[in-house]
């Protein structure tokens, strides 16, 4: 019974951390300190804490990214709302930053995701960029302020995706009559920040 209280606690403990972690600001020394304590705790051969050193001092890279991403993505355009935006951290579905974005007005929505890092989407950015591939779905490859992309219409939904770096994918999408809004927002992402 003991036990079981002590990792529910563990459990509530690291819930919480993590939840402050993502909602505060982090700064290079804090990473800088949990590096380095990671090292001293492999030298020590603690390497269970080490293990979890480095990921408390991954958490603290990814957050630190989120933030930056959050600060590249655009705010609404006149006539157009948003809500804010949702950061996800390595969660149960894929490794990495996932940041979203949602935009709004009367008649139409629009949502800009951020997915960096994730090793599932990386894998993939050959066959979102092959031209053949891009053809056969419907879709074309445009150019984002230097950055491969591809535009795509299925219906009254328009999507395009953009290559950051190899590393990123940038998916804006949006039930709309045209591309024109969905370009602006495109254009407006600081994608050098995000790379």
């Amino acid at each position: 019974m003991k036990k079981f209280s002590y990792l529910k606690s563990i459990s509530l403990s690291l819930t919480i951390t993590s939840l402050l972690l993502v909602s505060n600001t982090v700064t290079s020394g804090e990473i800088e300190d949990s590096i380095k304590l990671s090292a001293e705790k492999y030298k020590s051969g603690d390497l269970y804490a080490t293990v979890s050193q480095l990921k408390s001092a991954l958490h603290l890279v990814q957050t630190e990214k989120s933030e930056i991403i959050v600060n590249a993505l655009p705010e609404a355009l006149v006539g157009w709302e948003t809500d804010g935006e949702n950061v996800a951290l390595n969660d149960l579905f894929m490794d990495g930053i996932k940041v979203e974005k949602d935009y709004y007005n009367d008649d139409y929505d629009i949502e800009i995701s951020v997915i960096g890092g994730s090793s599932i989407i990386s894998e993939s950015f050959s066959m979102i960029t092959d031209k053949a591939f891009v053809s056969a779905s419907g879709g074309k490859s445009i150019d984002i302020k230097g950055y491969t992309s591809v535009l795509s219409k299925d219906d009254d939904e328009i999507e395009i995706r953009i290559i950051v770096n190899d590393t990123t994918l940038v998916i804006l999408s949006g039930n709309l009559e045209d591309e024109t809004v969905l370009l602006n927002y495109a254009n407006k992402i600081d994608l050098d920040a995000i790379k």
